[in-house]
């Protein structure tokens, strides 16, 4: 089955942009968790009216309303229904409830999820997904011009005003289906989440053995700094790669104590080697990495 996934024709979004000092678009922010924390602020800084912040805990949300100027609700009755889009960034099991309990409206009702298909939203005339693909972490700031964001809509037009609303943000705005962006997350889920994971286990056995962690950061960069230019089966690095069985070995003993590491070690260096062979078979430049 062929991708629908695409990059969005870039037009001249300027137009688009807040020049004259007037807000753009009515936006409801659903949701006080990492994401909503930081779409709200960023959206505001493009110049579009968040109106409304909806937090169980009005509290918690007060010092965001106050930054984008906008007012906490924490019940259904009193969201707003003449917001042009409603983004609900809430946790993936929450999404179908909240769907529910948001009153008919005649603006976009979307999620931010990466893995909910857009479906869980049906019960909404306009719906869809505006999924910005980050690792989000409250009060650490981020460059939104080179965040991509995932966008699909029940229709066509709903489709185009997620798009010009990316658009205001940055130009890596693309159209992908549900399918896709499912399986995009599983990919980003390696990319982010079990490569920060293995960071934290080396992290670990520096610090159980009475090392620094900051003498490995360097090739933690130099590493991510690769696939700027390379794809990552042709920078793979290290004892595996090479085949060096002793080495492996003798890195397996001095993890006798870590049996859990141990399983890990083993299952990744086995991975490594696949993926070596694999490359063999079709025919690529061989790599010859550097010896760690």
């Amino acid at each position: 089955m062929p991708s629908t996934t695409r990059l969005y024709c870039v037009y001249c979004a300027k137009s688009q942009k807040n020049l004259s000092g007037k807000a753009l678009k009515k936006i409801v922010i659903i949701g006080y968790g990492n994401v909503g924390w930081h779409l709200a602020r960023e959206l505001y800084r493009a110049g579009h009216n968040i109106s409304q912040i909806f937090s169980r805990k009005k509290k918690t949300a007060d010092t965001l309303a106050k930054t984008v100027h906008a007012t906490v609700v924490n019940d259904w009755d009193s969201v707003d229904s003449d917001a042009d889009f409603y983004l609900l960034a809430v946790s993936d099991d929450a999404i179908e409830e909240v769907s529910q309990n948001l009153k008919k409206n005649s603006g976009v009702v979307a999620h931010t999820s990466g893995t909910v298909a857009s479906s869980a939203l049906a019960n909404h005339e306009r719906f869809g997904v505006f999924y910005p693909l980050q690792t989000f972490t409250r009060y650490v700031e981020l460059d939104w011009s080179v965040i991509p964001f995932c966008i699909w809509g029940n229709r066509s037009e709903v489709r185009e005003s997620l798009m010009n609303l990316a658009l205001t943000v940055n130009y890596r705005v693309s159209l992908i289906s549900d399918e896709d962006r499912a399986n995009l997350h599983v990919a980003a889920v390696f990319a982010n989440n079990f490569s920060n994971h293995v960071f934290a286990i080396a992290e670990d056995i520096c610090l159980s053995n009475g090392l620094d962690f900051s003498i490995i950061k360097p090739l933690i960069s130099e590493s991510v700094k690769k696939l700027t230019h390379s794809s990552p089966s042709q920078v793979q690095t290290g004892p595996a790669a090479r085949g060096d069985k002793a080495t492996m070995d003798k890195h397996l003993e001095r993890l006798g104590s870590m049996p859990e590491y141990q399983a890990i070690y083993q299952i990744l260096s086995k991975s490594i080697m696949k993926g070596v062979g694999k490359r063999g078979e079709l025919g690529a430049e061989p790599n010859v990495p550097r010896k760690l």
